[in-house]
């Protein structure tokens, strides 16, 4: 084997890799929603347990919202979201926007601790048949 070969590439730059930060965990806005500019757009859904999902706005056909404001139901194509909480006005005008990034299922026990936002305590997410 050329020995110039190796040395040569021996020389060269290496790339490294971007640091991966996981924001669970972080109450920083930017975490949570888009900001003006962001070009590609999905929602990850997160259960206490820690599974994750996201699903790309692209799909999103249809959003809807009780009277109470406890039940938000997303269509996003063959997939049917079910997210049950209080306070959630304002994650249905998020969604609506394309603005929410990660929405995260808490406990129930927790939502008189939080006098801001909405509070999701439950994600169902099922076929649409």
């Amino acid at each position: 084997m050329n020995r110039d070969f190796l040395s040569n590439f021996e020389r060269s730059e290496t790339k490294r890799e971007a640091p991966v930060e996981d924001s669970e965990g972080s109450s920083a806005e930017q975490d949570v929603e888009f900001r003006d500019g962001d070009y590609i757009r999905n929602v990850c859904f997160v259960w206490p347990d820690g599974r994750r999902k996201f699903i790309p706005y692209g799909r999103l056909d249809s959003g809807e919202i009780d009277d109470e404001y406890e039940t938000i139901r997303l269509t996003f194509g063959v997939e049917i979201v079910e997210l049950t909480g209080v306070r959630l006005l304002p994650l249905f005008y998020s969604f609506m926007e394309h603005k929410r990034k990660i929405v995260y299922c808490d406990d129930p026990r927790y939502n008189e601790l939080s006098d801001n936002g909405s509070i999701v305590n439950n994600i169902v997410i099922v076929q649409n048949t």
